[in-house]
């Protein structure tokens, strides 16, 4: 199976404890991480933390005793996919280290450096009119400054029939291409 991990906003309307403004969702919130299976959409755990919380705070505490307890009561876990909030050195490495390690993806926030590690992917070929919007899709390394080693990444470049410059986000995964080509990554 492959585990969703994500947090999950919960606006309040009183001072309740715990519950902090968040800048980003602009409320009064907690701020829990959730786990769901991605086949099936089911909650498998969530762990309630202050709206404060720093988005992949106390992650690696939860996914990695989350993992362990599938492993022994469900299933083999397949994969972990994550939002551009977790991917720390902590996780990632936790992930890597384990001893039966998991692979994972996850989607990383743009910088200045990916941004110029994007830029010659950006002008895409004239597209044949009618045509459906293209993917297009670049493998690359990466290694974040706070990260201790370089890590696969891969560009995903998509067409917006009604955008005149294309969508481009980054994905970090512990999958070599080998494992898993980017096209089976993104999907």
């Amino acid at each position: 199976v492959t585990v969703d991990v994500d947090h999950l906003p919960i606006p309040v309307q009183c001072r309740q404890e715990g519950a902090c403004y968040n800048g980003y969702y602009k409320k009064v919130v907690y701020l829990p991480i959730v786990a769901s299976l991605a086949e099936t959409g089911y909650l498998v755990d969530a762990v309630l933390r202050e709206g404060k919380s720093a988005d992949a705070s106390e992650s690696l505490e939860f996914i990695l005793p989350l993992l362990d307890r599938m492993e022994e009561h469900i299933c083999q876990v397949a994969s972990v996919r994550f939002d551009a909030a977790f991917p720390s050195e902590e996780l990632l490495s936790g992930l890597e280290n384990r001893s039966r390690p998991v692979g994972y993806v996850g989607r990383l926030r743009n910088n200045a450096v990916l941004d110029m590690m994007a830029a010659a992917h950006l002008v895409l070929p004239a597209a044949i009119p009618g045509e459906e919007p293209r993917t297009f899709l670049y493998d690359k390394t990466y290694k974040a400054d706070p990260w201790s080693r370089h890590r696969r990444v891969v560009l995903v470049v998509q067409e917006r029939p009604t955008e005149l410059f294309p969508h481009y986000f980054w994905l970090v995964t512990s999958w070599a291409p080998e494992q898993m080509d980017a096209a089976a990554l993104l999907e």
